[in-house]
């Protein structure tokens, strides 16, 4: 199977939105392929629609286009009645499928959350279960699996996971969108150590000490943030979903003197701003594991990068990133970030910098679709070929 002129529906808990994940990035290169890409939004939560409406709006994307939808019955039957929820989310998907106007012929979910189940599109060709986070152990998890036809992730630990169901599984690691590979910045000296980090900070996975730690304890350094810090206006998160150690957060570090808040940027706009940096950080509560894409765009960038453990990285070599070893803690990690921004220029020599960038740029968006392409066509029986 090529995924090249399919009609694709992309399942995400993530909404469309300024702030872009892997979820968003496969769908825009995707589009780019020639695809018509229908990216479904979880259902509305925020009652910005009526019951049971759905809308399909045209986005900035080549070819992609965002659903809006609701419900026209409670959300809380998934999790308290889910036996009527699965009766009635079948036909909301046949009206979401009425709204779009073409019958997906690949079906891509993100969602492990299983709002909108895979097994209830028994006519595509193809139905791609990708979890890019977790594990996160709950049942909706596992009866995401039904319906799949591939299991696609970034870690062996959530692969593992569903190793149980008889389903081909592949590893990839997460992927970097071309912006952030191009050299299209030159090296700047800046007048301070300016620090930086990408991704949303309304969410409650953060080691939120440690970035504060990390702020208060070098007054003399520059730390601009790119990423949502408005919970109102967050396209991931529900504003009750937000944590009250998480809004102490933001409100103390939009309050700090040595901080620049950019906010949701686009991708150009991101990759520019990180280039100009002199050092990048990760900073995740430990027990989540998490493993974000933000880590090819930072390699992409060619910086220095400290981060906390990352299980992808684990075997990694220290020429690409200086990594936290702990599994339990992040007590190692403000030392850590202390020996780099004092050797800069050692972490960012042009031989380190290359490397970076030389690793980044095996795993581009492009270049995953291929590799799946590649292992659906070798490994999967798709209804084109019976099931």
């Amino acid at each position: 199977m090529k995924f090249k002129d399919k009609v694709i529906f992309i399942i995400s808990y993530e909404n469309w939105g300024a702030m872009r994940m892997s979820k968003h990035h496969y769908a825009i290169e995707l589009g780019k392929a020639g695809n018509k890409v229908y990216f479904i939004n979880h259902p509305d939560k925020r009652y910005e629609l009526r019951r049971g409406e759905v809308r399909v709006l045209e986005t900035d994307a080549i070819n992609v286009f965002e659903v809006k939808h609701r419900l026209f019955y409670p959300y809380f039957l998934k999790f308290k009645a889910n036996w009527l929820y699965n009766l009635t989310i079948s036909w909301h998907i046949r009206k979401i499928i009425k709204a779009v106007g073409f019958y997906p012929e690949i079906v891509w979910s993100f969602d492990t959350g299983n709002t909108i189940p895979l097994r209830y599109f028994p006519k595509s060709e193809l139905r791609i279960l990708m979890p890019v986070d977790g594990p996160f152990g709950h049942k909706h998890e596992m009866r995401a699996v039904k319906g799949a036809d591939v299991i696609i992730s970034v870690t062996e630990r959530i692969l593992s996971v569903f190793k149980k169901f008889p389903i081909p599984g592949l590893l990839v690691n997460h992927g970097v969108a071309q912006v952030f590979l191009d050299d299209h910045v030159n090296g700047v000296a800046n007048d301070k150590i300016r620090i930086g980090y990408s991704g949303s900070l309304v969410r409650n996975d953060l080691d939120t000490k440690c970035f504060l730690h990390l702020v208060k304890s070098h007054p003399d350094k520059i730390f601009e943030f790119w990423g949502e810090n408005d919970f109102r206006k967050s396209n991931m998160h529900l504003p009750q979903d937000v944590s009250r150690e998480t809004l102490k957060f933001l409100e103390t570090l939009k309050s700090m003197p040595n901080v620049v808040m950019h906010g949701p940027v686009s991708s150009e706009t991101l990759a520019l701003g990180l280039k100009k940096m002199d050092c990048l950080f990760l900073c995740y509560s430990i027990k989540n594991d998490q493993n974000h894409h933000k880590v090819l765009e930072y390699l992409g960038t060619g910086k220095a990068i400290v981060s906390n453990h990352l299980s992808s990285y684990k075997d990694a070599a220290s020429d690409l990133l200086v990594m936290a070893q702990s599994t339990d803690n992040n007590d190692a990690f403000p030392k850590l970030f202390d020996a780099v921004v004092k050797d800069l220029g050692f972490y960012n020599s042009k031989d380190k910098q290359e490397v970076r960038k030389k690793y980044a740029r095996q795993f581009s968006y492009a270049e995953n679709i291929r590799r799946i392409e590649t292992f659906v066509n070798d490994h999967v029986k798709t209804a084109q070929s019976g099931r």
